[in-house]
């Protein structure tokens, strides 16, 4: 049943970002679209602070390791960083959608992604699974993952370059098209 609660939660917390965006937001020029933006991204950093205030209180109770690996006062000074720095960042993009900032918020939102995750990491290592599975468990064989390495190695930097392209070709068309 906790992966329904989880599910529905998710959908929940991203529910407000669909909240008040116009049909024609991609052709809306400069100043609208901050405001747009601004307004809505308040309402999504809201909803979103909630939920991740939710999980991580949730979560510790889902296994008593997990209990003991956050709230040891040996870990509690080694790990603060990561819930200080998440509500550093929730301030800061907050700052930055009130100053209009046209790229802070979206990379603060990126960090705000990293750090969920990592301390989602440090509650679960070395668990996928909990509490059965654990990383070494779930990886494939060394054999498939070099075979995926050498798959991954010409691709990646084709990916990277095309997308690069692709910015660099549709970057002034988006400001000038209307």
């Amino acid at each position: 049943m906790r992966l329904n609660q989880a599910a529905l939660l998710t959908i929940l917390a991203v529910l407000p970002v669909s909240v008040d965006v116009p049909n024609d937001s991609t052709s809306t020029n400069g100043e609208t679209r901050m405001t747009m933006v601004g307004s809505v991204g308040r309402y999504a950093l809201i909803a979103l602070t909630a939920f991740i205030v939710i999980f991580s209180l949730w979560t510790p109770f889902l296994h008593p390791e997990i209990a003991a690996r956050w709230f040891k006062p040996a870990h509690i000074v080694m790990l603060s960083p990561v819930p200080l720095a998440t509500a550093a960042t929730v301030i800061g993009i907050w700052w930055a959608l009130e100053k209009r900032q046209r790229y802070l918020p979206f990379i603060l939102s990126a960090v705000l992604f990293v750090l969920c995750y990592t301390g989602l990491a440090v509650s679960l290592f070395p668990y996928i699974v909990p509490p059965n599975i654990t990383i070494w468990q779930a990886a494939a064989a060394p054999e498939s993952q070099l075979f995926m390495l050498y798959g991954a190695i010409p691709i990646l930097p084709i990916i990277l370059g095309y997308t690069a392209y692709s910015y660099y070709v549709f970057w002034e068309a988006t400001d000038t098209y209307h």
